[in-house]
């Protein structure tokens, strides 16, 4: 089902031609998320910032409609100060910061 194959004929228009088959396979569609506008983002924030302030919205690049895909952090957060917003990609404080005790 996943297959087509495609008959081909080539002529000269009188009376000479040549045939051949072309199979095409369809594989699963490989997804590939876009790429993040940058590949490092550098944010400043001061001690006394409120928590559930967002300070950064993530977007990827060439990408018609970014509701498909779910943003996530996955490192860097081990006292759980910020969350994302996994279908918009904007950065909230959850948790004062302390600059001394980071």
């Amino acid at each position: 089902a996943g297959d087509h194959t495609l008959s081909i004929v080539c002529s000269d228009g009188l009376h000479n031609s040549t045939t051949s088959d072309v199979t095409l396979k369809i594989n699963p569609s490989a997804v590939v998320v876009p790429p993040f506008l940058l590949s490092r983002y550098t944010i400043s924030l001061v001690e006394n910032t409120l928590p559930s302030a967002s300070f950064i919205t993530l977007s990827l690049r060439n990408s018609p409609a970014e509701d498909q895909y779910k943003f996530s952090i996955v490192g860097g957060d081990s006292g759980r100060h910020f969350k994302i917003d996994s279908r918009t990609g904007a950065v909230n404080l959850v948790s004062s910061l302390d600059r001394e005790t980071q």
